[in-house]
């Protein structure tokens, strides 16, 4: 018996030594669904009038990917004008942030404020999101597959 949880006790600490802090936050909350579409001009069709476009920066890998460029467009998001008091743990957000917007998960409250983090993002990017900063609630996402090496498919 003591051998038996010997063995358990190192395949639990084999497992969190390989396993990364993204890829724990990466299984929390349902991410919106993900399309991969061909074109960037099928996902803006597919987005609709509420969309944000989506650079390749990689802090949202592997649910966004990254491109050669981080200024590529690699996707659209869909959005929603969710009111704030409604967001929730697990919401990816549209938030502005140093003059740019950024799309990230919400993490935990702090106060008033959200804390935020990109899925590949070994850091929280602190209380960012608040009444002032926050813009919209991401619905849906369309990865475009040119700018990508995703195949093209749909997938969440």
């Amino acid at each position: 018996m003591k051998i038996f949880l010997i063995i358990i006790a190192i395949l639990v600490v084999a497992f969190l030594a390989v396993a990364t802090p993204a890829a724990f936050r990466f299984a929390k909350p349902s991410l919106p669904p993900r399309y991969v579409v061909k074109t960037e001009q099928e996902a803006r069709r597919l987005a609709g009038q509420n969309a944000v476009i989506v650079l390749g920066t990689g802090s949202m890998q592997p649910y966004i990917p990254a491109s050669g460029n981080p200024g590529d467009v690699v996707a659209i998001a869909t959005v929603e004008r969710a009111p704030y008091d409604y967001l929730k743990k697990g919401d990816l957000v549209v938030y502005s942030w140093d003059r740019m917007f950024i799309i990230h998960q919400i993490m935990a409250r702090q106060g008033k404020s959200w804390i935020s983090s990109g899925l590949n993002n070994a850091h929280y990017d602190g209380p960012r999101v608040n009444r002032d900063t926050y813009h919209s609630r991401v619905v849906r996402i369309y990865i475009i597959a040119e700018t990508s090496n995703e195949v093209a498919v749909s997938s969440r």
